[in-house]
């Protein structure tokens, strides 16, 4: 295991956060030479790990030289997909005790009051679909120090003090990371650390006016509509941080938001799959530094060729230098991004200029006076356990939507 996980045997709660958080922000100090030997050993030894403890990365990696594989190519490994991860979830996690079906069955009842943890060690993730492939992620309590700290250390810089109270508008689902992460690290009720984004815009904004958040996290798509509330003065906070994910920031929504909240906010590049892949850094500008010391992040091309500096790449290839429940190697990810080399304020670390990949519309029908997320609408379609896929069409009034959805769903 990682050395840097190894440093929190006990990694929950914000203390233990705390810690994490200092050990790797010492690192956004380093040189692109101490970078280099770091991510060269973390490679190293990630390999060594999954080689050792996944029967699956063992057969497919087994004939490569793996001590000859260095960080700036790795185009001798295979490509990981999402749909081979759960073809092979039960032969590629290095705990033989843990099964998908055991990950299955705990996130069917996390959200009817079962435990956070599947045997108080594991937390355990789901991605609903909406981009891909649904998956099941399974991580150590140790691992989820290390993600959650590979966040916290550029969200502190500038002298920014932790939360008073903390919100995220996100999933109602504990299987989320949007709702989990919050309650693992804060470990409140969820109902004072959520506001579901599955609801109407109006009840949205009253929930935000009686827990009155100082750090506030939502999700890119509806950071507009938020501000054009606070604008008129039916949202009314008093932030400290505002921070935003999960998809694309709309063109004009950060200068808004800042109009509205007096806080720029702050965006962040989360996947369930290997946690946060880039975070813009807290008291800085808009850039967002990638996490590399945490992982190995190749733009490419059709054909998993590296794409250039300033180049949109049409995938992304990750390798985590730190999960070792479900070790990820070149793991496919289908957004597009525009990479850029790092600057003279974090020399060590790349940035990304932009992302496009995972964005989407409020829907509000005719004739209808409610306003609802992307969320409102596919939630429900995601929640059934057969459901692989879907596409939102916002053509029908939900008069004529939801008969449609249910026989859907009989049939």
């Amino acid at each position: 295991m990682d050395a840097t996980v190894k440093e929190f045997p006990e990694a929950r709660g914000p203390a233990t956060f705390g810690a994490a958080t200092v050990l790797l922000a010492r690192r956004l100090a380093w040189d692109p030479a101490a970078m280099a030997a770091h991510r060269q050993a973390a490679l190293r030894e990630t390999l060594g790990f999954a080689v050792r403890h996944s029967p699956w990365h063992r057969d497919r990696l087994a004939g490569i030289d793996l001590d000859g594989i260095a960080t700036d190519d790795l185009s001798r490994l295979p490509v990981m997909t999402r749909a081979e991860l759960m073809a092979n979830w039960d032969r590629i996690v290095t705990d033989p005790d843990l099964t998908l079906a055991a990950a299955r069955a705990h996130l069917q009842v996390l959200d009817e009051g079962g435990p956070l943890l599947l045997r108080d060690r594991y937390l355990v993730l789901s991605t609903g679909g909406s981009t891909g492939e649904p998956a099941v992620f399974c991580r150590q309590t140790q691992e989820m120090a290390v993600w959650l700290a590979g966040t916290g250390r550029w969200l502190s810089t500038g002298g920014q003090a932790p939360p008073t109270r903390f919100v995220s508008v996100g999933a109602r689902s504990l299987g989320h990371g949007s709702a989990a992460l919050p309650v693992f690290l804060y470990g409140q009720p969820p109902d004072r650390l959520l506001v579901p984004v599955d609801q109407p815009l109006a009840s949205i904004i009253a929930r935000l006016n009686e827990l009155q958040p100082d750090v506030l996290h939502t999700y890119c798509s509806i950071l507009g509509v938020l501000a054009q509330a606070a604008a008129a003065g039916s949202l009314r906070l008093s932030l400290t941080q505002l921070r935003t994910g999960a998809d694309a920031l709309p063109t004009g929504a950060a200068d808004a938001a800042q109009a509205a909240f007096g806080v720029r906010p702050i965006q962040l590049y989360p996947t369930t799959d290997v946690g946060h892949i880039a975070v813009a850094e807290a008291g800085g500008n808009d850039d967002l530094y990638v996490n590399d010391d945490l992982l190995v992040l190749e733009a490419v091309d059709e054909a998993d060729r590296p794409v250039a500096y300033g180049q949109c790449c049409h995938h992304l290839l990750v390798t985590s230098l730190y999960q070792r429940t479900l070790p990820m190697i070149r793991y496919r990810i289908d957004d597009r991004v525009i990479l850029e080399p790092p600057s003279e304020r974090h020399p060590a670390f790349a940035r990304i200029a932009s992302i496009d990949g995972r964005s989407g519309n409020l829907f509000n029908y005719g004739g209808s006076s409610s306003t609802r997320t992307p969320s409102a609408r596919s939630s429900p379609v995601t929640r059934r356990s057969a459901t692989t896929g879907y596409s939102r069409q916002p053509t029908a009034p939900p008069s004529r939507l939801w008969p449609t959805l249910r026989w859907m769903w009989a049939s």
